[in-house]
């Protein structure tokens, strides 16, 4: 799955987990947009709709992956092209964990990152993730180790 990623990534920079969100979750997101609002032609636009919605929410969900290397995280995404984000850690200024009702029964949760940015507050968030504390824990040891790289590079 690396080769997903391979267009982005720095020369001596190294992915320590690839993270597919949880594709049941991730359905359940969007069921609400399914829902036909002409209720006049509500065969005809619920059939359309119902049908253009699945497939883009599928199309979607199969580009979808998050990964963190030992510099960044990364976001990759889209519908019809390839769109990545990406965050590094020496930027990262607060995180978050956020576990819905729907989250605990999928056993899922989101994992936010924001940063301020030059031209704007940024934020990342990896949607619908199993396991979400433990890996919060884990990007947080990244991160620790990204900035003790950064002190011994000053220090040196």
């Amino acid at each position: 799955m690396e080769e997903l990623f391979k267009d982005i990534l720095e020369d001596d920079e190294q992915i320590i987990e690839i993270i597919k969100p949880d594709k049941k979750r991730y359905r359940r997101a969007f069921w609400p947009f399914a829902i036909p609002f002409f209720w006049p032609m509500i065969i005809l636009v619920s059939i359309f709709s119902g049908f253009t919605v699945y497939w883009m929410i599928s199309k979607s969900y199969k580009n979808l992956y998050y990964a963190y290397t030992d510099k960044r995280l990364i976001f990759r995404s889209g519908t019809f092209g390839i769109h990545f984000s990406s965050l590094e850690y020496k930027d990262i200024t607060a995180t978050s964990v956020n576990v819905s009702y729907i989250d605990q029964k999928c056993g899922t949760g989101s994992i936010s990152f924001a940063s301020p940015s030059v031209h704007a507050a940024h934020a990342m968030t990896f949607n619908f993730i199993p396991k979400p504390y433990e890996r919060m824990k884990a990007i947080k040891e990244e991160i620790a180790k990204a900035e003790r790289r950064i002190t011994e590079k000053k220090d040196a």
